[in-house]
């Protein structure tokens, strides 16, 4: 966890242009996932994304679409990816611990640039693989924990873990600030961040099953 950086640009000197379907869509949905982080989508435009990977304007509709259809493709494939990842995995508390340190935080702030500016959920966004994981990983430690869990639990442990997850990607250098730590030794605090994810998933199996029970 290190503090907040201006986005690496995709566009960077001497960089080639990308050529074919599949490079092409590569450098929109990426340098999409760049900007959209560092300024929010109402402050990005096409032509923005099509100048930054270095891609004629006409192909950001051919290939992915409109404003839209790309924040939603950046983070489908964002789950997708996070998913793979979680699958690697055997317990919840694993999950957590993976989910706080990995990638750059950028889908985190598409998120919250999204729901800052009043996008709704359910027309922007699908259900996700990797909460879908993270449910199934709840479910899998409840059984063998002679717990029987619901099906809802375990939906409502996944969003709450990516809740908890992305808001710590996004904020967690204020809250570092604000708790008298200094951000910028954040790698420092990484393993026992992970430790300390691990730990709440693992008592996550029993307290939620028996604050539904009560």
């Amino acid at each position: 966890m290190t503090a907040p950086e201006r986005a690496t640009p995709v566009d960077s000197p001497g960089s080639p242009r990308p050529r074919g379907r599949e490079a092409v869509t590569a450098a929109i949905l990426e340098a999409a996932r760049v900007l959209i982080a560092e300024r929010g989508p109402a402050s990005v435009s096409l032509r923005d994304i099509a100048h930054e990977a270095k891609v004629n304007l006409g192909l950001v509709y051919k290939y992915v679409g409109t404003k839209e259809q790309l924040i939603t493709e950046v983070t489908r494939r964002a789950a997708a990816s996070a998913a793979e990842r979680l699958r690697e995995v055997e317990h919840l508390g694993d999950a957590l611990a993976l989910l706080v340190t990995i990638g750059d935080g950028k889908i985190g702030r598409v998120l919250a640039w999204a729901a800052l500016e009043g996008r709704v959920p359910t027309e922007q966004f699908g259900p996700s693989p990797a909460l879908a994981v993270l449910s199934d990983l709840y479910l899998r430690d409840a059984t063998s924990a002679g717990i029987d869990a619901s099906d809802e639990d375990a939906r409502l442990l996944a969003a709450m873990a990516m809740t908890a997850v992305l808001g710590w990607r996004v904020l967690g250098a204020y809250a570092l600030t604000s708790a008298g730590l200094d951000p910028n030794e954040g790698e420092r605090y990484d393993a026992r961040i992970r430790s300390l994810a691990q730990t709440l998933g693992n008592l996550a199996v029993t307290r939620l099953t028996t604050a539904g029970d009560s």
